[in-house]
């Protein structure tokens, strides 16, 4: 469409007013969450081609005021250059492009993969254990109205509800239909895999995630802020597991392909499994693969020198010149691996984290922070420490992990299970912090002047 656009109009002025949800210095014109932009198209014949863009930050009152006043003379523009294959509207550097765009991206890597579970429902698809989904499950299925539904679920009954309704009716939930879901970072619920229920199931993918497959979780396109749109996965991946910002979906890609019960079929492409042992001349697992990539996509100087590029599309991966980068980059990001799964969470900071405080029941009523105390509070008694302060205002994707997780579960009472998992998230992302400053020495020492590997395109 934008190259339709630049091809169609002889001038092109885009005044970018801002106001993305997550965006500290610019309010929206509007009550929504999206940003906001005003495009003057204009065909003059003239034959004379131009595309310019404005930002105008602040104030919704403030944006009001300034596009009743401006004109298109007294607006400072940037001029566009915008080119194939995304026409982009937008500045855009392409210093380091050719480069980038010469390594594998990850959906070339890994031939198997898709966006997410995607229920559409998940008041109804998704619960926080198997008894509670059960429970809601029977309750859809009696419900006497349609405004029972919309109150308890949020749903309007259709023709694909009504049948799950008499299937369910009739012989009630099938407990071979409730599997575990990767919901959000280290927040692992059930849902209900069931095409009536759910959306979009993903089976063809998600039917790989068994007996303790990894897959690898990162966005395609992200909305400004940081790039940190990178995890991995060992059950079926939700469609928000990385982030649930406006087009920010959680691609999810198995290690293995499951045969039957056996994992014997790795996911990697041909050429670029060819690729990999011609460099190295030597045959690496799936698993020393990942751990590399996972190491490259944590590594703080990747992430700024190519944020451009990382917003617009896959990521691509450079490759070091030598075997003994790789594997040291590799053993590093399979260590990152284990810990974000919980497999293997040492202690860097050598005291446990996140240990349960305090007396009185365990409800999450508010959750706050306290910087002097180093405590998250989960009601007036209740507190997790010590959490420092970097722990707390960690990010994965578009989440604030542990605000996000005990914000999920206000109005609940904690079980012992779920308080013993936020001190071994806060030790997990203890962890990922000290790794990637280790993971980032070792990427500089592999690319000190920009990331010449001989990836081909891809």
């Amino acid at each position: 469409m934008r190259q339709s656009i630049i091809n169609d109009f002889d001038k092109i002025y885009i005044l970018d007013l801002g106001g993305e949800s997550d965006s500290a210095n610019s309010s929206n014109v509007f009550d929504i969450t999206k940003g906001v932009a005003i495009a003057l198209l204009v065909r003059d014949g003239t034959g004379e081609r131009a595309q310019k863009y404005a930002v105008l930050e602040g104030s919704r009152l403030g944006k009001y005021e300034a596009t009743a006043s401006l004109s298109v003379k007294d607006t400072v523009w940037r001029d566009l250059s915008p080119n194939t294959p995304n026409y982009f509207l937008v500045p855009m550097s392409d210093i380091g492009r050719a480069e980038y765009e010469s390594w594998y991206s990850i959906s070339a890597m890994f031939p198997v993969g898709s966006t997410g579970v995607l229920t559409a429902r998940d008041r109804l698809a998704v619960a926080f254990d198997q008894q509670e989904l059960v429970e809601g499950l029977i309750e859809f299925a009696s419900a006497a109205s349609g405004q029972a539904l919309k109150t308890r679920f949020g749903l309007q009954l259709d023709d694909t509800l009504a049948e799950a309704q008499v299937a369910l009716t009739a012989k009630g939930p099938d407990q071979t239909s409730v599997r575990d879901l990767d919901y959000r970072p280290f927040d692992r619920r059930v849902f209900y895999d069931d095409d009536r229920i759910v959306f979009r199931r993903r089976k063809k993918v998600m039917q790989h995630l068994i007996g303790g497959n990894v897959a690898l979780s990162v966005c395609r396109l992200t909305k400004g802020g940081d790039w940190r749109h990178a995890f991995v996965a060992c059950a079926p991946g939700d469609d928000s597991y990385v982030s649930d910002r406006s087009k920010e979906r959680a691609y999810v890609y198995p290690l293995r392909l499951a045969d039957g019960a056996k994992l014997d079929v790795e996911n990697l492409s041909p050429d670029f499994r060819d690729f990999v042992d011609n460099r190295y001349g030597h045959h690496y697992s799936p698993e020393e693969i990942l751990g590399f990539i996972y190491a490259v996509l944590h590594a703080p100087t990747y992430r700024k020198r190519y944020a451009e590029f990382l917003k617009i599309g896959f990521p691509r991966i450079p490759f070091p010149e030598t075997k003994a980068e790789f594997d040291t980059l590799s053993r590093l990001g399979w260590a990152l691996v284990q810990a974000h799964l919980l497999n293997k969470v040492p202690t860097p900071l050598g005291e446990r984290l996140g240990v349960y405080h305090g007396k009185g029941d365990h409800m999450v009523e508010a959750v706050r922070y306290s910087p002097e105390e180093q405590a998250v509070w989960i009601n007036k008694e209740r507190r997790f420490a010590p959490v420092p302060q970097s722990v707390w205002d960690f990010h994965i994707g578009g989440y604030q992990v542990l605000d996000k997780y005990l914000k999920s579960r206000k109005g609940r009472a904690l079980s012992l299970d779920e308080t013993t998992h936020v001190g071994l998230v806060a030790e997990a992302l203890a962890f990922t912090i000290s790794q990637m400053e280790r993971i980032d020495a070792d990427y500089r020492a592999a690319f000190p002047d920009g990331d010449k590997s001989a990836a081909p395109l891809a």
